[in-house]
């Protein structure tokens, strides 16, 4: 073939091939070689020859270069161009998804943490108001009393973050020596109520439980005496309600670990009767019932020491470096992720809740799939760009053989068969290429499929019409780059279906259960009950979706020689509580609102197979239909797996 390209060309040069790719020594061979020309020249132009042969090799992959004629280079050029623009329009519309599931989860999150906050201070205020009925009760309340009292709140186990409850007396100037002194006869002799000096009214902390080190420091103080803990104190007894105080530093502070405190307030008033107006409350004020919080402690126990969004709680509506309470995080805050500022009202005091998303907020799927897309994208367009520039390639190659065979007839019938088979074998040779790069395709395609896919999948039924979209225009950019190679890909494409209610018949969901269950049931000798469940407004392949699952965990964590599942119903006012009851292994009480979370398992894989999503989905299926899912322990050894849906 080289000799035939240079038929037409005078050839004033010496040239030879050998084997290899290092030039000629000793161990090679030539291959062909030509005469003609002084040696000299030869020696000079084979060195900048070898010095560039890679070079050309990778400059020839490219399919557009210069010296190649315009029809030969445009429809590589144009596919590559094509598919660069579709790989950029998968990768914005990629980037939109990932940005709506994270803000979706974000706000979650961030929800989740203010009603953590929330429920907490009504649980605290709950405790106090326990306390304030002890007190208001008529008995006497001995220091004994009040504490067995505080013990078996346990306050510890039940209320982590609390630094105590305690009882704040309301004295008279007049009042104060004879108080002293009958503390003093308790047994504390150096009791005196601080800080000193002379004022219209005092007030002593004169029980807080637990009476540890830290609290000791606070015994006798008077809270009426500074002047942010005297507003809420103003504010309960003209309210009669709970009051929350601005950020202070709690007397039982040290030097070490100081935290930023507030304090919650409830009056209590003589006779144990609130006289209903602000002025005889002033009157009959005989104290407070009262709980000091240290921040850092009540947020730890609130949402634990990593919570899934960083966030700044501020005393106040502004944020105010001065009367910050507690942040999360000091040095991962994502500055350009997500914010939100929530306020939040508790007993009287406003507070200012920012949450930020850490650096750590996005998962690794998220983080990676904008960039697998453009890499898988790019590669599969320069691929395709490939297969068509090596075509176009070929059919140079053949147009120009053909030229050389239409020369070569002139001179003799045996060259023209001769060509007519090469001809014929390069055909072949490019057919065979074009099928086998057809199917060597299909793989990285099916990989952007298969993320879209799994996207979508995480996402789930919260997947709105936005979503819905956006996973569309992922799996319609995949087809249009299988358009472009002649359908040599195919994929799956998966589209999440809306709520569809209607009446449903659970009793047949059921059996239908058992039924794709069959074997299983068979295999485990598992004995399954199922008594008459009423007819709901629901989702039927949701709701079926459920049963089966609580139905097949049954069977999976089975226990005994003799193990049985039992399905019930039972019609609670508004709704009809339908209750999957085993006797196998068991969940541990600690462990049950962690199981519907996703992912969480309880056990090891090898030993009981799956994924952790299964009760995940069951929760947001019912949540969906207006229900709840719960797990009690059965009697028997087991579980009972209860969830509620309206009648």
């Amino acid at each position: 073939h080289f000799k035939t390209q240079l038929d037409d060309r005078p050839i004033g040069m010496r040239f030879a091939f050998w084997s290899g790719n290092h030039g000629p020594d000793n161990n090679t061979i030539p291959i062909g070689k030509a005469t003609d020309h002084d040696a000299a020249v030869h020696n000079q132009s084979i060195g900048r020859s070898l010095q560039t042969v890679w070079w050309r090799a990778w400059w020839r992959m490219s399919p557009v270069r210069p010296g190649r004629s315009a029809r030969r280079w445009l429809a590589p050029a144009s596919t590559l161009a094509a598919g660069v623009l579709v790989t950029a329009g998968v990768s914005i519309m990629a980037r939109s998804l990932v940005q709506t599931i994270e803000s979706q989860r974000f706000e979650q999150q961030s929800a989740a943490i203010e009603r953590a906050i929330l429920d907490r201070m009504a649980d605290y205020q709950q405790v106090l108001r326990g306390a304030q009925g002890l007190l208001a009760s008529g008995l006497t309340v001995s220091r004994a009393t009040f504490r067995r009292y505080v013990a078996a709140l346990q306050l510890r186990e039940h209320y982590p973050g609390i630094q105590g409850v305690g009882y704040a007396v309301m004295l008279k100037p007049e009042q104060l020596l004879s108080y002293q002194a009958s503390i003093r006869a308790q047994g504390f002799p150096e009791f005196r109520v601080h800080p000193p000096g002379e004022r219209e009214v005092y007030s002593a902390i004169e029980f807080l439980e637990p009476f540890d080190w830290r609290n000791r420091r606070a015994f006798g103080y008077d809270m009426y005496s500074q002047v942010v803990r005297r507003e809420a104190m103003q504010r309960a007894i003209d309210t009669g309600a709970a009051a929350l105080s601005g950020r202070v530093v709690l007397v039982q502070e040290t030097e070490q670990d100081t935290q930023a405190g507030f304090l919650m307030y409830l009056p209590v008033f003589q006779g144990g009767v609130d006289p209903g107006d602000s002025d005889s409350r002033r009157e009959r004020i005989a104290g407070f019932a009262y709980s000091p919080f240290r921040a850092a402690d009540l947020m730890h126990g609130i949402v634990g020491r990593d919570p899934p969004v960083d966030f700044t709680l501020y005393d106040g509506a502004q944020p105010d470096a001065a009367q910050r309470l507690f942040r999360s995080a000091d040095d991962t805050w994502d500055v350009g992720g997500y914010h939100a500022v929530r306020l939040i009202d508790i007993a009287g005091r406003t507070w200012r809740l920012e949450l930020q998303s850490s650096a750590q907020f996005r998962t690794a799927v998220e983080r990676w799939v904008i960039h697998w897309v453009a890499v898988i994208g790019g590669l599969l367009s320069l691929l395709l760009a490939r297969v068509v520039d090596t075509q176009a390639n070929a059919r140079y190659r053949a147009q120009r053989l053909a030229d050389v065979m239409t020369r070569d007839l002139r001179r003799s019938e045996q060259e023209k068969s001769a060509l007519n088979n090469e001809l014929a074998r390069s055909n072949e040779d490019l057919e065979q290429f074009a099928h086998v790069a057809s199917h060597d395709l299909q793989t990285p395609l099916r990989t952007v499929a298969s993320y879209t896919q799994l996207l979508l999948r995480r996402l789930g039924d919260n997947a709105d019409t936005e979503v819905q979209e956006f996973g569309a225009f992922i799996i319609s950019g995949v087809h249009r780059m299988q358009a472009l190679i002649q359908d040599l890909l195919e994929f799956s494409r998966l589209d999440g279906q809306p709520l569809e209610r209607e009446q449903v018949n659970l009793l047949q969901l059921a059996q239908q259960a058992i039924g794709d269950l069959e074997a299983e049931i068979d295999d485990a000798g598992v004995t399954v009950r199922i008594d008459d469940l009423p007819v709901v407004m629901g989702d039927a392949g949701q709701l079926g979706r459920v049963l089966l699952n609580l139905i097949s965990n049954a069977i999976k964590y089975r226990a005994g020689p003799s193990p049985s599942v039992h399905v019930t119903a039972q019609r609670q006012r508004e709704h009809w509580i339908i209750e999957v009851r085993d006797n196998g292994i068991g969940v541990p009480s600690s462990e049950a609102s962690r199981l519907f979370k996703m992912f969480a398992r309880l056990h090891d894989q090898s030993r009981y197979p799956g994924t952790g999503m299964g009760l995940a989905i069951c929760k947001r299926i019912i949540t969906e239909h207006g229900g709840e899912i719960w797990i009690e322990p059965n009697a028997g050894g087991g579980s009972r797996f209860r969830f509620s849906l309206p009648a």
